[in-house]
């Protein structure tokens, strides 16, 4: 648009169609369901509201404990895969809540993973006790363990969430399963998790996916790059191309630019799940990505390869700049991550850092 066209008509045109491109994201949300699970498990968006969701959390992970029938486990056959729940005394009651919506999922499976806790602190406690003759119990530190590492420093508590990190994948790969799922205690599974750990499995029995040693089931949308960048920015292009043509019948690329920009802003920090729910919602089927560094709340790992895993990565150095996903992401096994998280972050405190931290599932409302 040279400058000669800037009348009112062409400007008011101009803000219309900058509004529309802008409201597109937040469309295509209204229409494509999301399957993060994050509106199940945090239904309260209101600031301060964490205590709040964690009650509504517990109130229906108490009902799921309470009907749960336990024969189960002794009527059913078991899968490839075995689940390991790492119990630290963190308080707050995400144990439970990460078992019972897990348990929640069993029912009318023709075969289910085989499900433990792994215990790392030196004695039992109420949260691992509730589970007590239902599910199995591994406790894999003593007093005389503990005294390893300086807990009252952060480099040495990163260094025993390492060590306890490897000492459970350790466990795991004693029952000789084909798969091995680490699940931190505060991580709670999306709806439909079993089934998409059923096609996850069948996809990584693939011979073009036999060399992928492990997936990471977690990482934060506002840290994602791969593949959503590429999307968002060829998205907002494409969508903002063909409306201005339309509109002006020529093609201005500066304004084009503007009213890409502001539909790649709205992607990136209010719909970011989109082009992953809309990718699930066509095919069903799970789809992997390259792994990015961080986060380790869920991860899917080969049994051949932990076996290998158990045997180099405890050796390597962790201080509190390099943990143990660091360890993991930085060590010759390759890993893949799934486009969307299988599971949802609710530890509101870190045992490790001794400090409060971010929720997803809050961040994005700003709270």
């Amino acid at each position: 648009m040279p400058r000669t066209a800037y009348t009112p008509v062409i400007i008011l045109k101009f803000l219309l169609l900058f509004f529309i491109v802008s409201f597109i994201p937040c469309l295509l949300r209204y229409i494509i369901p999301s399957y993060n699970g994050e509106d199940h498990y945090f239904p309260i968006h209101e600031k301060n509201s964490e205590k709040l969701n964690n009650q509504k959390r517990l109130e229906e992970a108490k009902k799921i404990y309470d009907g749960f029938d336990w024969t189960l486990f002794e009527r059913v056959d078991f899968s490839d895969l075995v689940i390991g729940v790492i119990a630290s005394n963190r308080g707050g009651n995400y144990l439970f809540q990460s078992i019972t919506f897990l348990l929640n999922q069993l029912e009318n499976k023709e075969k289910i993973p085989f499900i433990g806790i792994c215990n790392v602190e030196p004695v039992s406690f109420p949260q691992v006790e509730k589970f007590r003759n239902k599910i199995p119990i591994y406790s894999i530190n003593s007093f005389k363990d503990l005294s390893r590492f300086n807990l009252s420093t952060l480099e040495g508590r990163v260094q025993k969430e390492a060590a306890d990190y490897w000492s459970c994948l350790r466990v795991l790969t004693t029952f000789n399963k084909k798969y091995l799922l680490l699940l931190e205690d505060d991580a709670v599974v999306i709806p439909h998790f079993l089934t998409l750990m059923d096609s996850l499995m069948s996809r990584l029995d693939d011979p073009g996916l036999e060399h992928v040693d492990y997936v990471k089931l977690f990482h934060p949308w506002y840290l994602r790059k791969i593949p959503f960048i590429f999307q968002a920015a060829s998205f907002s292009l494409i969508v903002s191309t063909f409306l201005f043509y339309i509109v002006f019948k020529k093609i201005a690329i500066r304004f084009i630019l503007v009213l890409a920009i502001s539909c790649y802003i709205n992607l990136k920090f209010l719909n970011y799940e989109i082009f992953a729910d809309l990718r699930y919602h066509i095919t069903s089927l799970p789809y992997l990505v390259p792994s990015e560094s961080c986060c380790t709340p869920a991860v899917l790992f080969r049994g051949n390869s932990a076996l290998e895993m158990i045997q180099e990565l405890p050796s390597i150095e962790t201080t509190k700049n390099h943990a143990k996903d660091h360890v993991l992401d930085e060590s010759r096994f390759i890993g893949k991550e799934t486009d969307f998280s299988y599971v949802v972050h609710i530890g509101h405190f870190s045992s490790i850092r001794h400090k409060e931290v971010p929720l997803e599932a809050l961040r994005k409302h700003n709270l």
